[in-house]
C-alpha cells in the first residue's frame, strides 16, 4: 500500500491487481503490463510510484523491472528487460537516498536457478523519463555471487552505513553501496577488515553508459564493464 494507505496492489505469482480504494477503481496488472510470477513490489511515496520485480514477461522468464504512478497504472515504464530465460527467488527491492549527495538508486536482489548465482543491481533511478520511447542509462553496478538455489538467502540495507547485508547459511556478506571509497571494519575474531565500496571503482568506467559487473561465483573474482541489458 502507499502511506496513505488509500491505494494498493495485491499479487501472487500468478496473479497481480492494483485498487484505488477512493475511486473503486480496480486493474489486473498482469494483463496490462503482460507480465506474471511477479515477485517483489514495493511503494516510494516520495516519487508516488510502485516498483515491481517480475519474472515473467511476454511468456519468457528474465528479469524485469516496471515503475509505475501509484494514481494511475497505465502510467508505467519498463526499467529493464533481460529475457535470461531462468527462474529467480528470494528476491527483494530496496530505494537508497542520499539527500546530500543528490542521488536515489534502486537495489535490487535475487537468486538464479540453474547457474546458483545471487545477483543485486544497482540502478540510477534519480531521474527517470516516463516517455517510453526514451531508453536511459540506468544501470550502475551488477553483483554475482555464488548461491545453491536449493538454500535461503535474504538480503537488507543497513541506512547508517549504506550497506547491502546477505544472510545465509553460508554466512553474512557485505556489500559497501554508500559513496565512502573505503573504510574498516572488525571481524568477529577481532581482526581489521578492509571494505572498498563499489562506487570505489567508477573510474574504470570510459564511457558513462557503461556499468560495473563484479563476478564473485568463481574462486578468481573479475571486474568488468558492461553495456546495458
Amino acid at each position: 500500500m502507499n502511506d496513505k494507505q488509500t491505494i494498493m496492489i495485491t499479487a501472487s505469482p500468478e496473479d497481480g491487481i492494483y485498487f484505488d480504494l477512493t475511486k473503486k477503481y480496480e486493474e489486473d496488472l498482469d494483463e496490462l503490463y503482460n507480465i506474471g510470477c511477479m515477485k517483489e513490489i514495493i511503494h516510494d511515496e516520495e516519487d508516488g510510484v510502485f516498483y515491481i520485480l517480475a519474472n515473467k514477461f511476454d511468456e519468457k522468464l528474465g528479469f524485469f523491472i516496471i515503475r509505475m504512478k501509484d494514481e494511475d497504472p497505465n502510467s508505467y515504464k519498463f526499467l529493464t528487460k533481460w529475457k535470461n530465460k531462468l527462474d529467480i527467488g528470494d528476491s527483494s527491492l530496496f530505494v537508497l537516498r542520499n539527500p546530500k549527495e543528490g542521488y536515489k538508486e534502486l537495489v535490487i536482489s535475487y537468486k538464479t536457478i540453474y547457474i546458483n548465482t545471487y545477483n543485486v543491481t544497482i540502478m540510477d533511478i534519480s531521474n527517470v523519463s516516463w516517455d517510453k520511447e526514451i531508453t536511459q542509462q540506468s544501470t550502475l553496478f551488477r553483483h554475482e555471487s555464488f548461491q545453491l538455489w536449493e538454500s535461503e538467502i535474504k538480503g537488507l540495507i543497513l541506512e547508517n552505513n549504506k550497506d547491502f547485508v546477505t544472510l545465509s547459511k553460508a554466512g553474512v556478506n557485505i556489500l559497501a553501496l554508500g559513496s565512502e571509497p573505503k573504510r574498516i571494519v572488525k571481524d568477529a575474531q577481532g581482526n581489521e577488515r578492509m571494505i572498498h565500496s563499489l562506487e570505489s571503482v567508477n573510474f574504470l568506467k570510459i564511457d558513462p553508459e557503461n556499468y560495473v559487473l563484479f563476478e564473485c561465483a568463481e574462486e578468481d573474482r573479475i571486474i568488468s564493464i558492461q553495456q546495458e541489458f
